[in-house]
């Protein structure tokens, strides 16, 4: 009785999703965008075009965290492991730069525009990791104001949503880069898993693959950030209760599960075609409900320093992430590797002090 009650509540906004995925799924035959992008679009429409009521709430939130999280898992049956023979220690180099270089970077460009410790830290937290993720995992940790939680949430999808036309626009025509190092961009650049799939998948299968295990990378930062998070907010207040879990979320490890599933052939082909359209389609609705639960009233009215810090953090993670890959993955590191070859050989003491010995 208690699930048909539950069910009532969530039929409302769960219905209202899908016609916007309906939507997004018919209409992408006529657009370029994609019918996941266009999803956040006509969501991101009607939810600050008319008044979404209350009563369409529960459902929007179920779609925005249950099935996103079930989207996410299925995705895992197109991925292929062979991918991760593509990624190096380079990768897990700029995967560990990148998250420790902006949440500082966030953090203080945050206090110097006089936002308050809770408020700063939710903004860097939320653009350096996984977005709302990101920010609900600390939330009970540092207790923030109820509008500084909201605001932030706001202000991280909004420039996430803007990303994922933004930043594969740079990534493909800015320095002309490949598959890999497209993915490379897209997954060390936008906030949360969603936007990474939009992103990368409207490129081609290849980069959605190789952004998302780059995200899925940034994401695992979550757990030692929420420890030492947790370990610092108990000396500084003098907290007795030291019962934390480490929030590694259940879908990242039913993800894997299922790529081993996948790896493993023992799926039927036809079987996983379908699996493959539920995913998108689920995928889809998530989108819609991301993009109905943006406010830019709110961000308008009271988020102008807010959205100026996470603008400012939005930007160095694309300059540095362009420049990482610039460097360090061909065609364009070549050069660089050239020169650090030959510096390396002028500088060898063996070269030097041979003649002499």
């Amino acid at each position: 009785m208690m699930r048909v009650i539950s069910f009532v509540y969530l039929l409302p906004g769960l219905v209202l999703i899908t016609i916007v995925s309906l939507l997004a799924w018919y209409s992408a035959v006529y657009t370029v965008l994609g019918p996941v992008a266009l999803a956040i679009i006509f969501g991101l429409i009607v939810g600050n075009t008319f008044k979404v009521s209350s009563a369409f709430q529960s459902g929007i939130i179920f779609a925005e965290k249950k099935i996103l999280a079930f989207a996410i898992i299925l995705l895992g049956f197109q991925l292929d492991l062979s991918v991760f023979k593509a990624l190096g220690a380079e990768v897990l180099v700029f995967i560990v730069s990148i998250v420790l270089l902006s949440l500082c970077i966030g953090y203080m460009v945050a206090r110097a525009c006089k936002l308050s410790p809770t408020f700063s830290l939710l903004l860097a937290v939320g653009n350096s990791i996984c977005g709302s993720a990101a920010i609900a995992a600390v939330v009970p940790l540092i207790k923030p104001k109820q509008f500084e939680t909201g605001l932030s949430i706001s202000v991280v999808n909004l420039l996430g949503t803007l990303g994922i036309f933004v930043v594969p626009w740079l990534a493909s025509y800015f320095l002309e880069m490949n598959s890999f190092t497209n993915g490379i961009v897209i997954g060390g650049t936008l906030q949360s898993i969603g936007q990474v799939t939009a992103a990368g998948f409207s490129l081609n299968n290849e980069t959605g693959e190789i952004a998302l295990l780059v995200k899925m990378g940034r994401i695992l930062m979550l757990c030692p950030m929420v420890l030492f998070l947790s370990v610092f907010m108990h000396f500084r207040e003098g907290a007795t209760d030291k019962k934390r879990r480490c929030p590694i979320p259940l879908f990242i490890i039913l993800f894997v599960a299922v790529i081993l599933i996948n790896n493993s052939y023992v799926i039927p082909e036809q079987m996983l075609l379908t699996l493959k359209t539920l995913t998108k389609f689920l995928l889809i609705a998530a989108m819609a409900g991301f993009g109905l639960k943006i406010n830019l009233s709110m961000i308008i009215q009271q988020g102008a320093k807010s959205l100026f810090v996470g603008s400012t953090v939005f930007m160095f993670q694309i300059v540095f992430t362009l420049s990482f890959v610039a460097l360090f993955f061909p065609p364009y590191s070549n050069w660089f590797h050239s020169l650090f070859s030959q510096l390396e050989l002028l500088m060898s003491w063996k070269d030097i002090f041979l003649p002499f010995m």
